[in-house]
């Protein structure tokens, strides 16, 4: 790891290399990525959540029962070239929970970019999921949905951004003594 930006333009291009990596190269895009690193740079900087997401990755211990008591439809969409959670996660995920489907792509990393469905990938659905793939290929595959984001560190805000650049909607809630602005 390296040691925190010390300017927006270092976070930037910090962020623009790591995603380089992640995204994988068939849908990365150095424009999108460096306007989404500025967006969270300026939305919360704040490099100690950084550590603490990582802390709470690893002391969260396995998910599995949790999965298996989920009951409500499920989507997973995973990229095969994924260097951060192998493929094997994503089967794992929709294995675990109950009447999941598991929509994998072959060029797709850590990211789940808009329009990533082609139209010779798609197929018939289930009544519960026949509007993901139009949501997807219009302007996300959480287009729709409405998320509240109630984290006041780097990791809540920074989760709430990658949802919204899906296409979620995301309603931020914060107290107004933590509200920066001119």
């Amino acid at each position: 790891m390296k040691p925190p930006a010390a300017t927006r333009e270092e976070y930037i291009e910090n962020y623009v290399d790591t995603w380089r990596i992640l995204a994988g190269p068939v849908h990365f895009t150095d424009e999108r990525f460096r306007e989404r690193g500025g967006q969270v740079y300026d939305r919360c900087f704040y490099p100690v959540g950084t550590g603490r997401q990582l802390l709470g990755v690893l002391a969260s211990g396995s998910r599995a029962d949790a999965l298996r008591g989920l009951r409500v439809p499920t989507l997973v969409i995973h990229g095969v070239i994924d260097p951060l959670v192998g493929i094997s996660g994503g089967r794992r995920t929709a294995e675990l929970v109950p009447n999941a489907e598991l929509v994998e792509f072959d060029d797709m990393g850590h990211d789940c970019p808009a329009g990533i469905v082609p139209a010779d990938r798609r197929r018939d659905r289930p009544p519960h999921l026949e509007s993901w793939e139009s949501r997807i290929m219009s302007s996300g595959p959480l287009s729709g949905i409405k998320i509240i984001e109630l984290a006041g560190i780097g990791p809540g805000p920074f989760c709430a951004f990658m949802l919204a650049d899906m296409g979620a909607d995301i309603i931020k809630i914060d107290r107004a003594d933590r509200v920066r602005g001119g």
